[in-house]
Formats: C-alpha cells, structure tokens, sequence
C-alpha cells in the first residue's frame, strides 16, 4: 500500500466517529503528509475536504489542526470557501470561521449565484468564475437571512469592514502600502438578487436595537456614513420611536433630510409606504419644529422621489380596500398637522390625488371608492381652491385633455367627471350612471353621508378657479371633445355658457 492510500485510510478511518473526533491523530497523519507534483491525490484531497467540513460542524477543533487541514487542502475554490464558512457560523464554530477567512478574505467578498447550504452529498464544490458585483449573495447576505444576527455575523461584518474602504466605496485597489480594498457596504450591500443583511437579520427574527446599538458603538463613522440607509429599515420594522428619536437628536440632518441614493426617498417617503404611524407622526413633529411653517409641511408631504410617488401619495392609494384602517390613521395624523383656519383648508389631498398621481389612482380598481372616501372622511369642498389657484375640477379637464389614445381612461376619467358634476349645492345627486357604477361601498347611508361632506358647496360646474375661468371655458381652451366630457360640463351649469371670463 502506498503511503498516499495509507494516509487517506488512516484519515477516513478517524472520521467514521461523528460524536467524537480525534484531532491529534489527524493532525500527526496530515503533519507527515507531504503532496508533490506528480502525485495524483484526488482521493486524499476528498479526505481532506471531509475533514474540514467535519472541522466545521466540530467547535471543539483546535486553531493548528484547522490550519493544517486547510494548507494540506488543495485547490479550494471560493465558492467551496463560502460553502464552508456558512456551515462554521451555523455551527456557532468561531474557530473555524476565523481561520477560513484569515487562510482567504477574499471569501468574503465572493459573490455567489446559489445558497451555501450544507448538503452530506455535496463537498461545496462550485463555480469560481463569479465577478465581484455580478449578483448573487455574499457570505454575510447567506448567514444573515439562515441566522440572524449572532457573534459568528460581528466577526464577520468586522472582518469586511476592515478589509473595505471608506466604509464599501472604494473599487478593490491597493494602497501605498500594497493592502488590497474590497468593495462591500457590510450590512447596508444591495445586490441584485437579494435585500440588505441588516433586513435578512431582521426578517430572521434579530433585534433591531441590538444590531443597531453594536454597530453604533463599534463603527461609529461607519454607521453614520450608511443612516440614509437605515431610515428605509427604520419605517418597515422599528415601532419603539425612542430608539428613532434617539438618533434623530444625535443626527438630526441625515435622519429628517437624508435621500434614499437609489430610491430619492425621504424618511417621511418610508414612513408612509410602510404605513408607521408613530414615526409619521414623530417625523411631521420634527418638521415642524424645524421649519414651523404649513407651507413647508406640506411641501414635504408632496415631495416626489425617483418612482414620482409622494409621502402622502403612498397613504392616498392605500385606502378603498376593507382593511385600510391603518392607513386612514396615518392619514389622519398627517392632517392633524393643518387645521382649518377660517374655514380654509390647508392640506388638499384631493388636488394632490389628481395632479400628481393621477396615472396611479386611474388604474386602481376601487378608485371611485377611494374617491368617495377622501371626500367624505376629509370633509373635502369640491369649490376649494389651491394655493395653485386650481379647483378639483379643473385638474380634471387638464388631465382629460391629454387622454387621447387610451379609451380606456377616458371612460374611466368620463365616470369621475360625472361623479364629480352630480352633486349640487343642495347635497342632492344627480347622477346619471347605474347606482352599481357608485355604490361600491355596498351601504345605503353611503351617499348621503358623501351629500353632507359637499352640502356646503356651490356646483363645481360654476365655480371658477384662481385665474378666474369657468371650468366650461376651461374646457374650450383645452379642446376636451363633447362627448369625452364637455357636454357634461356645459349640461351641469348651462349659465356658463352665456358667461365671459373676466
């Protein structure tokens, strides 16, 4: 027998105890192993492997065996390196960890295109052409979606931290010094393929206060250079707002001002998509501390980011369904913020709904429902007009204007019109569809409550709006055709049509 098939017998034979490994005598097998060049050691080198995925799974191994196993382990691949590195977090095996990254850190930053689960069948053998940043997950993504967040995790978010510059900028170059940085972002890298680690830990069921307090006092720069990060995590899982309060006085500017870099979202953007009523409400207190003025207020709460949604927008296309309770208490504490000051309204959600979502809110399928909610949940006055000098009714014919090749929208927008035009200032309906067409809420009080929300209104048909043009006038300029809408319009208020604008 050669010595080659001696070693790997005498290996294979060491292994066959799963409860009970004797490391010092693999250890004195390996020490006097010595591989060359013209030796074929494929069956050895299987040995090899098993015992370093039994030195993963065994926390009692010792850091020389493990360095020895993994020397006399030849041609180990990166994506075999991850393989193993994920099996020693699962296995609480910090050991083996530490030397698997310390004999390679590039293991780290290795991106690979499937998981890194063990599998008694599979060595974790796999393919070693994946380039940096090409999708796929890297260890930490792999370990924070199996784990969570334990000791294993900070080893190895520490790890990446050190070995990356300016906290993940920087491109993989080296410094004067010939130390090579990688590129990673630790617990804030997107790929492709997967969420951020810190929200795979927290979906595993991590604490967030606890992640966040270690990072904080570990990386301080780091942490504050990835806050705008973390107000999109603040919005989706964090309800105790003293930690959020916390760290808006310790950064107030990041916390309240920062974009989202791939979203342009605000903070406020996250809080309403999300629907976190307690950090809306924390945020708008914010605000208006800082800017104290409704103007402003406002202003944020119709921002626009990269997906032309609003804060307010996001809550606005959430109600209409059976369970939008959540969303009408957010509502509510955003209109909190702007009370009636002799009788002027101050937050006009229904021009916002019109002018700035329009596309969105003509393809909900309940959007007649959810047009009837807004006005009668926020009182809304139909003859109002906005700080634009522009009434509901006007945004509408503009809009109806630029409908001319889906005829789609333009039945649906025509339904709008004539829901819109059928109530008069006496409260009373006058319209002309099918009561299925309205009377989606399925009550009969329905409608009368929406005729009292409006009662106090003059016909829209004959209000004019800030420039002074009757909406019939309007409608002329903008050449809406008579059958997509302006016949309603001249029929709801015939005097307009004797009447001049001024």
């Amino acid at each position: 027998m050669s010595k080659i098939d001696k070693s790997s017998k005498e290996i294979s034979t060491l292994l066959q105890n799963p409860k009970k490994t004797n490391w010092n005598a693999i250890k004195a097998v390996l020490t006097k192993y010595h591989a060359s060049s013209n030796t074929k050691t494929a069956h050895l080198d299987s040995m090899f492997r098993k015992a370093l995925k039994r030195a993963c799974h065994d926390p009692s191994i010792d850091q020389s065996t493990l360095k020895i196993i993994l020397h006399k382990t030849t041609h180990l691949s990166l994506p075999e390196r991850v393989h193993y590195a994920s099996m020693a977090t699962r296995c609480r095996n910090m050991t083996a960890l530490q030397e698997i990254i310390h004999d390679d850190v590039s293991v780290l930053f290795h991106y690979c295109d499937g998981d890194a689960s063990d599998d008694d069948d599979d060595d974790g053998r796999g393919d070693d052409n994946n380039s940096l940043m090409s999708g796929g997950t890297t260890l930490l993504h792999m370990v924070c979606e199996e784990h969570g967040w334990n000791d294993e995790i900070s080893f190895i978010l520490k790890e990446i931290l050190e070995h990356t510059y300016d906290g993940g900028d920087g491109d993989g170059s080296k410094d004067e010094l010939g130390h090579c940085y990688y590129q990673h972002k630790g617990l804030f890298q997107e790929t492709t393929d997967s969420e951020i680690p810190l929200k795979l830990s927290l979906q595993a069921g991590s604490d967030l206060n606890e992640i966040i307090q270690h990072v904080r006092e570990e990386y301080p720069s780091y942490f504050e250079r990835n806050l705008n990060h973390l107000t999109q995590i603040m919005a989706e899982y964090c309800y105790d707002m003293i930690l959020f309060r916390e760290l808006v006085c310790m950064h107030p500017s990041m916390l309240l001002d920062s974009l989202h870099p791939n979203k342009g979202s605000s903070p406020l953007h996250f809080a309403c998509y999300y629907q976190n009523e307690e950090m809306i409400r924390v945020l708008l207190e914010e605000y208006n501390i800082k800017e104290g003025t409704n103007s402003l207020l406002q202003k944020r709460l119709l921002s626009l980011n990269t997906e032309v949604m609003s804060p307010l927008g996001y809550l606005l296309l959430n109600i209409g369904d059976r369970d939008d309770e959540n969303a009408w208490r957010c509502i509510d504490t955003c209109v909190r913020f702007f009370p009636e000051n002799g009788g002027k309204v101050r937050l006009h959600a229904l021009h916002l709904l019109f002018s700035d979502m329009w596309d969105q809110f003509i393809k909900k399928k309940n959007y007649i429902r959810i047009l009837k909610q807004i006005i009668v949940r926020l009182r809304i006055n139909l003859c109002c007009v906005d700080d634009n000098g522009q009434t509901v009714l006007s945004i509408l014919i503009v809009k109806m204007s630029s409908c001319t090749k889906c005829k789609k929208t333009q039945e649906l927008s025509l339904r709008i019109l004539d829901y819109l035009l059928s109530y008069d200032g006496d409260g009373d309906s006058k319209g002309n569809g099918k009561g299925n067409d309205y009377d989606v809420i399925g009550r009969s009080d329905y409608d009368s409550e929406v005729n009292t929300a409006i009662a106090n209104c003059t016909r829209t048909a004959a209000r004019r709006e800030g420039s002074g043009r009757l909406p019939l006038n309007l409608a002329c300029e903008y050449s809406l055709p008579w059958k997509r809408g302006l016949g309603s319009i001249a029929k709801s208020y015939m005097p307009a049509l004797e009447s001049f604008d001024p």
